[in-house]
């Protein structure tokens, strides 16, 4: 096992249990000592001094197996470093299928590229040695490489996608992809592949490099699957599949929990005979684990038989009650093609989505405005910071550890009317991806100028992470839409600056003058001074639907009553009284209900509620008694809220029809087809002669479909 030299080195043998630990120094070094022992042996060899340390009288491992095998760890990115015993009967099954896949001769010359302390270099090595192909230890420069001596030039090379690409676009052209290159193969893996489009614009359509992706976890050492890239036909990174199956390594797909999809879930790796040892302790018990099948903490997809690897388990975080996936934002910035690399990461405490990237031409404001086009807001970074080069961890992939480390908080500056509206000013800018000024702006509201309700979150929170009483003082006032933009900033500023300064002035000298009071006296007389948000929200009352729920309640008035109906994950339809909480009844259905309730009484002698469930039944029931009047289903899923016009309701589905459906009756009269092969998504917009619907495919373009209709 190779250990990196700022490591605990003495912490690790514990761990593993080592027999000889051989440190190597430079001539002259201090001699080193491991558990207050000096060195069993010294041998010098050239300008080095090598110190042989025999530590079988210290440790016994109770699971180690003794065969030849070497010792790998992890990089710990996702949780504790492992240490993990690789037999070689794990890994020989990868240097017989790479020998073959890649043709290796041996005249070829490998590149030894990946650190010691990554297993894949174990792949390096041992491709050279079984075919008598040379190994080149160098720097990782392309003029190194690949010079102007063919001879010398590398053919095999295996890295991480993160230390390839922070090769210049100049570099990559015309050297390492030029029509003249000696590269046979370029054998990518370790994470995930962003950089496709990339690829292919710096690729030069003469150049016969076959590129592949590699993928595979330590605790299974080294690869388990690989797929050669066809640049001509695979545009973005999600059609990059996860491969062929190496030898005695089957990948299976196994969904999670209730999850209906069993095309998605987690990615398992299972083999007979590659088995793997744990050799770290965990919780003072050495974990027992033969490794026949691992969790590698990934989600996958199966399509048309075809395996796609879709992000880790840790990559999909909670931002503000919306779902994020951190490689979605990573793999649409790459599609940039003035992108080197990029990390998204996600910053639990200040709450902060940033995204870093590498570029020799592009802005952080460039790539904000070119991810606006590509995202929704909910998607949107909330900062964008430029950088020479991603970090790498030492197995050369990007360290999100240390990029969330890299986030400093802005010091606190004075606060005064104009720096409030500058800094206001400045994220709004930023957010909407707007040149305005504050003159422009002032006699506005939040929503006239192009907010929403998660923008203001956004902001604010943007805002906060510098500024908290500010961030936090004005989403109350952007959401209430009573005030203008510079009234909400006269009002931060007295309520921040003038009355803080004081409230603290006022508090210095009551403290002063009553240093003989209690604890309690002086925090009564400081809360005193504490200021009172605009808007206070009282919880009247709640109700368990039993799941989650998706759709918006809808508040719907018949006579004196006031009611609130709302489906649920749970099937249940339910209906209360809004001011009481009163539980007026429940109507079920077999599937989850993500649509808003459609409520109508027009034509009808008592108000009655309609909506969609996933399984396509449609159910209407009366609102007051919660009776169920009729139901059909239309055998495709609905998660849109449906419109009624003159006694007919419309309702989209995801079989991109419009559906006309006579309330009274239950009669299906016609439908419609606006947008064959996609998916209506979005609700049905219904005026008296007209149906306006808004449909999304896949490729995140959206269509406006208007269907004229004639009502008798």
């Amino acid at each position: 096992m190779f250990i990196d030299p700022t490591q605990n080195v003495e912490s690790i043998a514990k761990e593993v249990c080592f027999n000889t630990i051989l440190i190597i120094q430079n001539k002259g070094s201090n001699p080193p000592e491991l558990f207050n022992k000096k060195p069993d042996k010294l041998v010098s060899l050239f300008d080095l001094e090598i110190s042989f340390f025999d530590l079988q009288c210290y440790f016994t491992s109770k699971h180690a197996i003794f065969e030849h095998s070497f010792i790998a760890m992890t990089s710990g990115s996702t949780g504790e470093p492992k240490h993990i015993q690789v037999p070689m009967k794990c890994i020989q099954p990868n240097i017989d299928d790479l020998t073959k896949l890649f043709k290796i001769i041996p005249e070829d010359i490998i590149y030894f590229s990946t650190p010691l302390t990554f297993d894949p270099s174990m792949v390096e090595m041992l491709l050279a040695c079984m075919n008598g192909a040379s190994l080149l230890i160098a720097p990782e420069k392309p003029e190194v490489l690949f010079p102007s001596d063919k001879e010398n030039s590398i053919t095999f090379w295996q890295t991480t996608p993160s230390k390839f690409f922070q090769h210049s676009n100049a570099d990559i052209k015309n050297k390492i992809l030029s029509p003249d290159s000696t590269l046979k193969i370029l054998a990518l893996g370790g994470e995930p592949f962003n950089g496709v489009r990339r690829l292919r614009e710096l690729k030069h359509w003469n150049n016969q490099t076959r590129v592949f992706t590699l993928y595979g976890v330590t605790e299974m050492s080294c690869w388990a699957c690989v797929a050669e890239i066809d640049l001509n036909t695979t545009v973005v990174d999600k059609e990059i599949p996860l491969g062929s199956c190496l030898s005695e390594t089957q990948v299976v797909i196994e969904p999670e929990g209730n999850d209906q999809n069993k095309d998605t879930g987690k990615i398992i790796l299972v083999s007979k005979t590659r088995k793997c040892i744990i050799l770290n302790k965990s919780n003072n018990n050495e974990e027992d684990n033969s490794l026949k099948f691992v969790d590698t903490g990934d989600y996958g997809e199966t399509k048309n038989g075809t395996i796609y690897y879709r992000g880790r388990k840790d990559d999909v975080v909670k931002r503000f009650g919306h779902k994020i996936n951190l490689q979605f934002i990573e793999s649409t910035a790459m599609q940039c093609p003035k992108v080197k690399t990029c990390s998204c990461v996600w910053l639990p405490k200040p709450l902060l989505l940033v995204l870093y990237f590498s570029s020799e031409t592009f802005s952080s404001q460039e790539l904000s405005d070119f991810l606006k086009c590509k995202l929704d807001d909910k998607h949107w970074p909330d900062k964008i910071v430029r950088v020479d080069n991603l970090p790498t961890n030492s197995h050369g992939k990007t360290s999100k550890m240390i990029l969330s480390k890299m986030y400093k908080k802005v010091s606190y500056a004075t606060k005064t009317l104009d720096s409030l509206k500058v800094i206001f000013l400045k994220e709004l800018c930023l957010l909407l991806s707007t040149q305005v000024t504050f003159d422009e702006i002032m006699n506005k509201d939040f929503f006239s100028i192009g907010g929403t309700s998660f923008l203001a979150i956004s902001l604010c929170n943007k805002i906060s992470v510098t500024y908290p009483d500010f961030g936090k003082f004005i989403l109350p006032y952007l959401m209430s839409q009573r005030n203008t933009i510079d009234e909400i900033m006269q009002i931060a500023h007295r309520e921040l600056c003038v009355e803080g300064a004081k409230a603290k002035n006022r508090m210095k000298r009551t403290i002063s003058n009553t240093e003989s009071n209690s604890d309690s006296q002086i925090i009564k007389k400081v809360n005193s001074y504490e200021r009172t948000n605009p808007v206070e929200f009282i919880v009247l009352w709640t109700y368990d639907t039993g799941k989650c729920v998706d759709a918006s309640p809808v508040l719907f008035q018949t006579g004196f009553n006031l009611y609130v109906i709302v489906g649920s994950h749970s099937g249940k339809i339910v209906v209360a009284d809004a001011i009481s909480g009163e539980l007026q009844g429940i109507i079920r259905v077999k599937a989850r209900v993500e649509a808003s309730v459609l409520c109508y009484n027009e034509d009808l002698s008592t108000a009655c509620g309609v909506v969609g469930a996933y399984d396509g039944t449609i159910v209407c029931f009366t609102i007051e008694t919660c009776k169920e009047i009729w139901r059909i289903n239309i055998n495709s899923m609905i998660k849109s809220k449906g419109a009624c016009c003159n006694g007919l309701l419309y309702i989209a589905s995801y079989d991109g029809k419009v559906r006309c459906i006579d309330i009274l009756v239950r009669r299906l009269n016609i439908f419609f087809n606006p947008v064959p092969r996609q998916y209506l998504t979005l609700g049905v917009a219904l005026t008296r002669f007209s149906i306006l619907s808004r449909s999304s495919c896949y490729e995140g373009r959206h269509r406006i479909t208007y269907i004229s209709l004639l009502i008798y």
